[in-house]
């Protein structure tokens, strides 16, 4: 484990922030994410320490395209298990107060599911563990064709995640279920480009209401924005782009919480690619208030889609 900023005479609170990139992204090409950990490639860190508080920022590269060898959801899994309990160990050992943060992307979103439940069973109560952030959740093909990791689903519990649905992907056909998350945000950027999205609301959570569900209008500008800042190489032109991303997110967030919202909410994605993504749509609509709940059920009428409605309205 590598010399960690931490001084146990003057630490007393640390925060952890775990970010699980996404299929075939890797860790060295985000910026800001430091050093190799212990010369490991694929695990990057960048820590700051300042009087008695401490925070460490810990990125890991996604599961390869196939899901094999190194950087599998699997192995990526157990090395962040194992890196998180010897450095937990080592703070509480230390008696310093720690929080941890965890988001991921795509198939990073898998393992940020995983490392969560860990965490929460490894340690209990003696870390503070905030919400996990998920952009577009998704097992994969390959994994979920040959069953060796499912994508997770949560409709009655409720939890205190934020999620981030793409309903324009169509490639990546099924994402995880979550239904019951405090925050959801709905865009039509493509699966890929919902890393985008989640490193802006990660930034900025607290402007989030709680138990809210929000869409984000785009004329293709965010989506175009997203394009370059994918083939950019440069890291003060990328972050350029990026923060003009983090802008157009901001000016075309809008929440949805009456009847008028929700209609321009279904109308907006009309054109969604997956009846997966659909459902997530309607089911989550439904769910805000009776308003919406009615405005999603007349919809559905209108559309002759009896498979969705009774999943919303059982007895209909």
């Amino acid at each position: 484990m590598p010399n960690l900023l931490i001084n146990s005479n003057e630490t007393e609170w640390a925060k952890i922030n775990i970010n699980f990139l996404g299929s075939t992204y890797v860790a060295k090409k985000e910026p800001g994410a430091g050093n190799p950990y212990s010369g490991n490639e694929n695990i990057y860190v960048e820590q700051t320490s300042k009087n008695e508080k401490a925070e460490i920022n810990l990125t890991f590269s996604g599961p390869n395209i196939l899901d094999i060898g190194t950087l599998s959801i699997k192995n990526i899994t157990n090395s962040a298990k194992k890196i998180l309990k010897d450095m937990i160990s080592v703070m509480i050992d230390l008696k310093i107060e720690i929080t941890v943060a965890i988001r991921g992307h795509s198939r990073g979103g898998i393992i940020a599911k995983n490392i969560y439940d860990f965490l929460k069973k490894k340690f209990g109560n003696r870390i503070k563990l905030e919400e996990v952030i998920y952009a577009d959740p998704y097992a994969g093909p390959i994994n979920r064709l040959e069953k060796l990791v499912d994508n997770f689903e949560i409709e009655q519990k409720l939890s205190n995640d934020m999620v981030i649905y793409s309903l324009v992907e169509k490639v990546f056909a099924s994402p995880s279920l979550i239904l019951n998350a405090e925050v959801v945000i709905f865009s039509n950027t493509t699966h890929s480009s919902t890393r985008y999205v989640l490193e802006y609301v990660n930034n900025n959570k607290n402007q989030f209401r709680k138990k809210a569900t929000y869409y984000i209008k785009d004329d293709g500008n965010i989506s175009n924005l997203c394009k370059k800042a994918d083939r950019e190489r440069d890291f003060e032109k990328r972050e350029k782009l990026e923060n003009s991303i983090y802008k157009s997110i901001e000016n075309g967030l809008n929440i949805i919480d009456d009847e008028k919202s929700c209609d321009e909410a279904i109308k907006y994605f009309k054109n969604y690619k997956t009846q997966r993504r659909s459902e997530i749509l309607y089911r989550r609509l439904a769910s805000i208030n009776k308003q919406c709940k009615d405005v999603v059920i007349k919809h559905l009428k209108k559309h002759h889609n009896i498979i969705l409605l009774r999943k919303i309205e059982p007895q209909t």
